[in-house]
């Protein structure tokens, strides 16, 4: 709870600046500075919880002096309307010892019961709650503030990320979501690149129901967990996109049912630049590539999901032009953290052979899952012959 309590701090600073502008700005005069709106309306009361906030815009290190002034003009603004929030949150705050004194809380209470739109009560009674340990009072006072402030979500979505690791938090967003919160999906978003724990974000998101219908994110952190070497949770998240996950990450066949670009690159994932998944006439699939003259390129590339020990990959190459001097190499690595790095399995697949090459590769890698690819190298006086990879299968060796 530390971590909810530090970064909830911060918010409710920044939020305290935040709203006490946005007071000011929300007043008839706000194109006009505080101190000439209270010249012209000496009871204006956006402008002087305005210029109180102003007084100690450093909060929670400003002086006794800033505070003492900042009380002055929130004594006035009270003095023109006790149905004022803004001001009761403000005395509270700097009335305080510090940004955490208990004292602070009956102000805070009051303003939420003036006006159940005011963030910075909210926040402050969130932190009062974590603080106290009634973590989940503290999620209310925030669920609170972000269904009435989208503004809020700027600094609040940031506690929430931090305070991730937090069971409850773990709970309580899957609750919130069942009921269609509303700042839900926006949130999950920013768990997603806000969070250094992709695997605890891929967890949350799954309970809470995925990504919104049509979302790219989906794709994004199935990426982020597979480069970031979370290979176990990257297949439990893709298990829950689609109901085949665990057939498409054991599989290397070039069937329909196995490919799915939702779940690359635990699925085949064609270069778009090279090469594309093709069908042919016999209503089976292909990867069909080409690259420019003396250039190579990965056509395409899978993880393989598979025990440790020898595998058998087999399959059938085909070129549209022989004989040439382009090559089709596969390669194989075990991926990291760090990247893969690619080891060429066997002698590369000329042209120059003949127009049809069945062929197959022993796989020896102790790790799982390997990653495979298919490359592409055409020479300068061959570019532009097309290569057909097909019929493709992976079996335990038997040796």
């Amino acid at each position: 709870m530390k971590g909810v309590i530090r970064h909830l701090a911060l918010a409710l600073v920044l939020l305290v600046g935040l709203l006490a502008g946005a007071s000011a700005l929300a007043d008839s005069v706000r194109r006009l500075a505080p101190a000439q709106a209270i010249a012209l309306d000496g009871s204006n009361v956006a402008a002087l919880n305005r210029l109180a906030a102003l007084q100690v815009r450093d909060a929670p290190d400003a002086t006794a002096k800033q505070r003492e002034a900042a009380l002055r003009y929130l004594e006035r603004s009270l003095e023109a309307s006790l149905l004022n929030p803004v001001a009761l949150r403000l005395a509270g705050l700097f009335g305080a010892a510090d940004s955490q004194d208990p004292s602070a809380k009956p102000f805070m209470q009051i303003a939420t019961e003036l006006s159940r739109r005011d963030v910075g009560a909210h926040a402050w009674l969130a932190l009062d709650a974590a603080r106290n340990g009634r973590v989940d009072q503290a999620l209310n006072h925030i669920d609170y503030a972000l269904r009435t402030s989208p503004a809020a979500a700027d600094n609040l979505f940031a506690v929430l990320v931090q305070a991730l690791p937090d069971p409850a938090v773990q709970r309580r967003i899957p609750e919130l979501a069942a009921a269609d919160v509303v700042w839900i999906p926006r949130f999950l978003d920013a768990a997603l690149y806000g969070s250094e724990v992709p695997e605890l974000v891929a967890r949350i998101v799954a309970r809470s129901g995925g990504f919104p219908k049509g979302s790219t994110n989906e794709r994004v952190l199935l990426r982020r967990l597979v480069a970031e070497g979370h290979y176990d949770a990257a297949l439990r998240y893709a298990s829950t996109l689609v109901d085949n996950a665990t057939a498409i990450a054991r599989s290397a066949e070039l069937d329909e049912a196995k490919l799915s670009p939702r779940l690359e690159p635990i699925s085949w994932s064609a270069d778009p630049e090279s090469a594309a998944f093709e069908r042919r006439p016999d209503n089976s699939l292909a990867l069909v590539g080409a690259v420019g003259s003396d250039r190579t390129a990965v056509l395409a590339t899978k993880l393989l999901y598979a025990r440790p020990g020898a595998l058998v990959l087999r399959g059938k190459v085909s070129f549209a032009e022989t004989p040439a001097r382009d090559s089709l190499q596969i390669e194989a690595g075990c991926p990291t953290a760090s990247g893969t790095h690619f080891v060429l399995q066997g002698q590369p697949i000329t042209a120059e052979q003949t127009n049809e090459v069945s062929w197959s590769r022993t796989i020896s890698l102790a790790c799982n899952p390997r990653s495979i690819r298919f490359v592409l190298a055409s020479l300068l006086e061959s570019g532009g012959n097309e290569v057909v990879v097909s019929d493709l299968s992976i079996a335990e060796s038997s040796r």
